[in-house]
């Protein structure tokens, strides 16, 4: 599931959401520009939140859950990343596309909600993907370690430690 929320002109502020959308007849009419979209090009879903009532600050704020299929959601670029590259980050944009009524995730107004909750669960994740990443550096800087450092020292023995062993301490 790709999970549409920034914007080029707002980025992580909910509030200042530009992607709108309209009720139209049966279903919601949704456009705007969503950035660093995680899975935009290969997810089959994408939880898109957009304004339904510009007036409510917040509370104006629904989630959509939008197939990718969809006419109207295009994939218009594709983040050029130095890692990171299992997934893909792109730049969605929706054009009239439309969805059924039955696409607001909860009720109206419940996006800024849903968006909140999915950041707390999603920072964990985020989480260890750093700390498998530091390690996995760790390891592949170790082998490498053990050449001269600055005076003559190992790069494995700490600054210092060689002058304190020498004056007795």
């Amino acid at each position: 599931v790709a999970f549409c929320r920034p914007v080029p002109q707002a980025g992580p502020d909910a509030p200042n959401l530009k992607a709108r959308a309209v009720c139209k007849g049966n279903g919601w009419l949704l456009n705007g520009v969503k950035q660093f979209v995680t899975s935009g090009k290969t997810a089959d879903m994408a939880l898109v939140f957009a304004v339904t009532d510009p007036g409510s600050a917040k509370r104006g704020i629904s989630c959509f859950i939008v197939p990718t299929s969809t006419p109207g959601y295009r994939v218009a670029s594709v983040e050029k990343k130095l890692g990171q590259k299992s997934s893909d980050t792109c730049q969605i944009a929706f054009e009239d596309c439309t969805v059924g009524a039955d696409a607001v995730l909860g009720e109206e107004g419940d996006g800024y909600r849903v968006a909140l909750a999915n950041l707390s669960v999603g920072r964990i994740g985020i989480a260890a993907q750093a700390v498998g990443m530091a390690r996995s550096a760790l390891e592949l800087a170790r082998p490498h370690a053990g050449g001269a450092g600055g005076l003559g020292a190992a790069t494995t023995q700490p600054p210092g430690v060689g002058c304190a062993a020498r004056a007795g301490a």
